[in-house]
């Protein structure tokens, strides 16, 4: 027994004295980002692949991923790894968020062993900073990759990771309004392009939505006066929350919601929902064009003559408010 107790103590010894000779994840990551700096990655660029072409409302960086840009042909993933580190190193070291759009992706080429290498070298100086990686038409494949990285994962990464099944979802993080959005994700597959609703005129037929009504009532009894009511900071995992209880028909009472800016995000996403703008895409150049008129109230209340009644009645409940 004392012999075995021996042989187990100079093998732990050993195990240590190899961990200590192995460089740390930080020596690594540095010594991989001196080989990107000295590299030219002109042709990736200007794929598209990855790309930091916009901020939110609170000044944070968007990195845009979409791999379906990558050519058809092999990948140097050694070289794309490197490329990754040269642009997102700048970025990672303050707030930032990731879109990574998986439509027509192709991602049986890149190997597990080599995906949690990167993840490896990646964990520590990026996920501290990042806020939310949104994962637009995450595939069935694709989640399934994600639960086998489960045990290789942070607990506070689940936590930011957010799948993403059409635009209406991704726009409950991004306000397409403020941020410079890529084509390749605004020309996406169709699906994602369908809203959750099929017409402004079919979902007023039998009267306004209940979040429509009660985001307006809580607004105008709570909400005025507050100062930038709609673009305050705000915990997007409440306004998630409050957009699921209605969707799946269950009772909401927004009276217990403290925080107006909630409430004002989740009329916000309804309207992002929208199959179409409220001033319809027939009449939008028109309203444009009626602010450069001599009298422009007189011009815009014309126009909303014109419009169908389902978008009449959005747009008088919504400027009541405002």
């Amino acid at each position: 027994q004392e012999l075995e107790l021996e042989q187990e103590q100079q093998q732990q010894e050993q195990e240590q004295e190899q961990q200590q000779q192995q460089p740390s994840s930080d020596v690594l990551y540095q010594q991989a980002l001196a080989r990107a700096m000295e590299m030219d990655f002109t042709d990736l660029m200007e794929l598209g692949i990855l790309e930091v072409r916009s901020v939110d409302r609170f000044m944070r960086p968007i990195v845009w991923i979409t791999p379906k840009y990558l050519p058809n042909d092999h990948v140097d993933l050694d070289r794309l790894f490197s490329f990754f580190i040269f642009m997102l190193d700048p970025i990672v070291r303050q707030d930032y968020i990731v879109v990574y759009t998986h439509t027509d992706a192709n991602l049986a080429r890149f190997p597990f062993s080599w995906l949690r290498k990167v993840y490896g070298l990646f964990a520590r100086p990026y996920n501290k900073n990042l806020k939310n990686l949104l994962v637009v038409e995450p595939t069935i494949w694709l989640r399934g990759l994600f639960a086998l990285m489960w045990p290789f994962m942070s607990p506070k990464f689940w936590r930011k990771l957010k799948y993403c099944f059409s635009l209406s979802d991704l726009f409950l993080y991004v306000d397409p309004t403020e941020c410079d959005i890529p084509q390749a994700v605004i020309h996406t597959d169709p699906k994602l392009l369908r809203p959750r609703v099929s017409s402004l005129e079919s979902v007023m037929k039998n009267g306004p939505p209940r979040l429509f009504v009660d985001s307006l009532r809580y607004l105008s009894e709570r909400g005025q006066g507050v100062p930038s009511l709609f673009r305050a900071p705000h915990d997007t995992s409440d306004v998630e929350r409050l957009h699921a209880l209605y969707e799946s028909l269950k009772p909401v009472d927004l009276s217990t919601v403290k925080k107006p800016c909630i409430v004002g995000a989740l009329l916000k996403s309804f309207l992002f929902s929208l199959p179409e703008p409220i001033c319809t895409f027939e009449l939008f150049d028109n309203f444009l064009e009626a602010n450069k008129e001599e009298h422009p109230v007189d011009a815009v209340r014309t126009l909303m003559s014109t419009l169908p009644a389902g978008h009449k009645r959005v747009a008088i409940d919504l400027l009541a408010l405002l």
